[in-house]
């Protein structure tokens, strides 16, 4: 399965894991990492403000624990592999985030609320995992394939 998600990364620049065909190991990591995560963010003294007022994100010096938990996850050898083949090169983890964007009373959006793109490198790999279900009423995260991001940049 890792080849065929490749494939589809090669083709779109993302891929929609199906939880169903993953292994048992990586399915508990993530419904652990989950479960951390929903945890922390019902425990507001635990938020650090970005500059953004629609997103708050984790201080993991404060919650050591809590990174250790997401590391394993993302360092899985199952994430790996797949990194590996899509960068044709050893991944490197730069970063971890655990981000909360909370429900806008307002309908007023701005900043990385709206549509753009991320211009973090030439060749990396990100992956996010949500926390519950996605909606129309509270999301969702739009991804626009590499035909159609060259089209828009084009423009």
């Amino acid at each position: 399965s890792i080849y065929v998600y490749y494939q589809k990364f090669q083709k779109n620049v993302f891929v929609i894991l199906d939880k169903l065909l993953l292994n048992e190991q990586v399915k508990f990591q993530i419904d652990i990492s989950i479960s951390l995560a929903k945890n922390i963010f019902e425990n507001e003294n635990i938020y650090i403000l970005k500059k953004k007022a629609y997103l708050k994100g984790l201080d993991f010096l404060n919650t050591p624990n809590a990174g250790k938990t997401f590391y394993e996850l993302f360092t899985d050898d199952y994430f790996l592999k797949i990194a590996k083949k899509y960068l044709n090169d050893i991944p490197l983890l730069t970063e971890i985030k655990l981000l909360h964007s909370p429900i806008t009373q307002d309908n007023v959006f701005s900043g990385s609320q709206l549509l753009h793109s991320d211009h973090d490198d030439d060749k990396l790999m990100k992956i996010f995992i949500y926390l519950n279900d996605v909606t129309i009423e509270c999301g969702p995260l739009e991804i626009v394939n590499k035909k159609i991001t060259q089209e828009i940049i084009l423009f």
